[in-house]
């Protein structure tokens, strides 16, 4: 609910999530699992700086 409160108010994150989707789409066309975790380094990020927006701990967003 954070990442997706929270990139539609910044467009330049809303642009570079568009690209990196785009870009690993192409990468990971038969690898779903692959495309999911390529995701997640930016998925961290964005999620990062919505928590300490709202002042919240740091928590991870991708648990093995």
């Amino acid at each position: 609910m954070l990442f997706s409160d929270y990139i539609p108010v910044h467009p330049e994150l809303v642009k570079e999530y568009g690209e990196l989707k785009r870009k690993l789409a192409e990468q990971y066309d038969s690898d779903p699992d692959g495309y999911t975790r390529a995701k997640t380094a930016f998925i961290q990020r964005v999620h990062d700086l919505a928590r300490m927006e709202r002042g919240l701990p740091l928590e991870n967003v991708w648990e093995e």
